[in-house]
């Protein structure tokens, strides 16, 4: 799948159907797996996990928690890459939330690593 990032410039991303890519959470004191819905790579080579979603419920809400947190994790550790998160609530957003992706400004020279909070809404 081919995407518009930035004006001149092309991203490229999938849909994580059987690809394994799960975060682990907890609700309600029950182990879960959530399986976001696409991987992004951006044109500035970042990773956008892109959720898609009509009506967020708790159980949605908890799920991007751990999803942010996920994100910041793999940030700190710095050596995969930069990854954010956002969340599409109409069809419509998707194409607005690629535009609005801009390269990470804390990236040290070829690190990888950011110091930005991700926020998955």
């Amino acid at each position: 799948m081919r995407l518009p990032v930035h004006t001149g410039s092309r991203g490229a991303g999938v849909k994580n159907d059987h690809l394994g890519f799960e975060i682990m959470y907890v609700y309600r004191g029950v182990v879960r797996k959530y399986r976001p819905d696409f991987l992004v790579r951006l044109a500035t080579g970042d990773m956008l996990i892109l959720e898609t979603k009509g009506q967020e419920t708790e159980q949605d809400k908890v799920k991007l928690r751990y999803l942010d947190e996920w994100a910041q994790a793999v940030n700190a550790h710095g050596g995969f890459g930069d990854w954010r998160c956002a969340v599409a609530k109409a069809p419509g957003d998707i194409r607005d939330i690629l535009i609005s992706q801009k390269p990470s400004s804390n990236r040290s020279a070829g690190s990888g690593n950011s110091n930005r909070r991700n926020m998955c809404r």
